[in-house]
């Protein structure tokens, strides 16, 4: 079954707390075969800037999976680090930041985080990718460490803590 959800930014906690919680109350669980997608906003937001913060940390994103989501055909590594709007259609729909969603839904697509039913899991990645793109600096070279994260003051601790443990985890 596959759930889809619209949230506000500012109400993401709130709303989450309570949709993870009729998914425990309800004994939802997820397998290896699902994925968590999170559809990130661009109506107002300069979506080729956004894809290219996205890229330059797509290798430290890539970490934080299991490698069932790493060496996934449905979640493949994004390839070229600028892309035109001219060019999102023509990029691959199954790619970690699938640009094909924006002309049908103005958004950036994030594919690659393995399937979640627990608040923690999906808040601490919805939280990161949202806090990429209202980031105001610049990301001006890849970013492949949490050491790397932490110097560009992007997000919160709690989250960055929380992209550290999952790449202990799954460390290969």
């Amino acid at each position: 079954m596959e759930l889809r959800i619209l949230l506000p930014e500012r109400n993401l906690a709130t709303h989450l707390k309570a949709i993870t919680e009729v998914l425990r109350r309800n004994d939802c669980y997820v397998n290896r075969s699902c994925g968590l997608h999170v559809h990130l906003d661009m109506r107002n937001r300069d979506a080729e800037t956004q894809y290219s913060k996205l890229f330059k940390l797509q290798e430290l994103m890539f970490a934080t999976q299991p490698s069932t989501r790493r060496n996934n055909t449905y979640c493949k590594k994004n390839k070229k680090d600028n892309l035109k709007k001219s060019e999102f259609e023509s990029n691959d729909r199954y790619s970690a930041i699938n640009t094909q969603a924006f002309n049908e839904h103005t958004t950036l697509e994030i594919r690659l985080h393995e399937g979640a039913s627990k608040f923690k899991d999906i808040y601490n990645w919805a939280k990161f990718l949202v806090d990429v793109c209202n980031f105001k600096g610049e990301i001006s070279k890849p970013v492949s460490t949490i050491q790397e994260l932490k110097a560009l003051n992007i997000t919160e601790e709690n989250v960055i803590n929380h992209l550290n443990e999952r790449i202990e985890e799954y460390a290969s």
